[in-house]
């Protein structure tokens, strides 16, 4: 029966203890180890979790620690239905505004969850132009947590820089991925002074007033985004030679005029040389180059080199991002 007493003596002790006794760092300000956000944002046609970025996401991880994590780096994939957090592919087709929109909400809970951390939008293709829109007239606190934004193969002039004897080979590319939705290739045509295109050359100078940057890269080898329309006035462009598909020495040898860089094909003399074939045989040959299309367009995100730009300005908004605040140690109980 002495059990009871005894307790009743301990409880103020224990009481004076927790008021003395550090709190768990995770709930202390500074604690957050995450200095470093980078978030990546798919194009037209992805998914949530479908490796766009899976030879990025690595590299960005292990900053300065590989083979480790880097527990001062997060990776945060976008989702066009933010708050939600996966998405499919026919929801990248809503108005740029939208996903740019879902993109800030997203942006403003990660800064609540890592407020030490600096940013980095990574987006190819749409991506790139939603994460550029958005930093245009994005709220100066997040935009001065904003290290940098850096597109990848993305038509920030718009899908206007085409030869027109493949034009209608591009838009076909396009459409089949819109899900019947063609509001986000309306919006991507050049020229609309009402359409979003219109306010992203803005964007340096908004990105300049906070000390950061636009970074674009491009492919000259992709083929349904130009490398000429992959990049926007005051940005920093990085060109790369990131390789059309496999299958383009083939197609080279089968259509005269395909040349092994893109740049110099003579697409009038390929249309020529395609309508003169039998309807199967120039059907195989289109599908054959649609299908380059799609790879050509994404090879930049396995490029060695560009891989290498994008862990180097990673790297560079880490080093820039303030070091966490010093634990207060606890003040020794009487």
């Amino acid at each position: 029966m002495t059990t009871w007493p005894r307790l009743a003596a301990l409880l103020p002790v224990l009481f004076v203890g927790l008021l003395v006794s550090p709190i768990p760092s995770a709930a202390q300000p500074g604690a957050d180890p995450v200095r470093l956000v980078v978030v990546v944002l798919g194009g037209l046609n992805t998914s949530s979790g479908d490796g766009t970025f899976a030879s990025i996401t690595p590299a960005i991880e292990r900053l300065g620690t590989a083979p480790q994590v880097n527990t001062a780096v997060s990776v945060e994939e976008y989702s066009y239905r933010y708050p939600e957090l996966s998405y499919t592919r026919c929801d990248t087709n809503q108005p740029i505004a939208e996903s740019a929109r879902r993109l800030g909400l997203q942006v403003r809970d990660l800064a609540d969850r890592h407020p030490n951390a600096r940013f980095v939008l990574l987006g190819h293709s749409l991506g790139g132009v939603i994460a550029t829109y958005w930093a245009v007239d994005a709220p100066r606190d997040l935009l001065a947590k904003t290290a940098a934004v850096v597109t990848l193969d993305s038509p920030l002039q718009g899908l206007g820089d085409v030869p027109a004897e493949m034009s209608d080979l591009v838009t076909r590319w396009v459409s089949t991925q819109l899900c019947s939705d063609r509001r986000v290739l309306d919006e991507l045509t050049p020229g609309r002074p009402d359409g979003p295109l219109a306010v992203l050359g803005r964007v340096v100078d908004a990105l300049n007033a906070v000390g950061a940057r636009l970074y674009a890269g491009a492919s000259r080898g992709d083929i349904p985004i130009s490398w000429r329309s992959a990049t926007l006035p005051g940005a920093d462009a990085r060109y790369f030679d990131s390789g059309v598909c496999g299958d383009w020495a083939g197609l080279a040898a089968a259509v005269p005029g395909l040349s092994p860089d893109v740049r110099t094909t003579d697409w009038a003399r390929v249309r020529t040389q395609l309508a003169s074939l039998p309807p199967q045989t120039q059907r195989a040959l289109l599908d054959r180059l649609a299908a380059c299309l799609d790879v050509s367009h994404g090879s930049v995100l396995r490029d060695p080199a560009a891989i290498g730009w994008l862990v180097d300005i990673a790297q560079n908004a880490l080093a820039a991002a303030p070091a966490p605040a010093a634990t207060p140690q606890p003040t020794p109980a009487p």
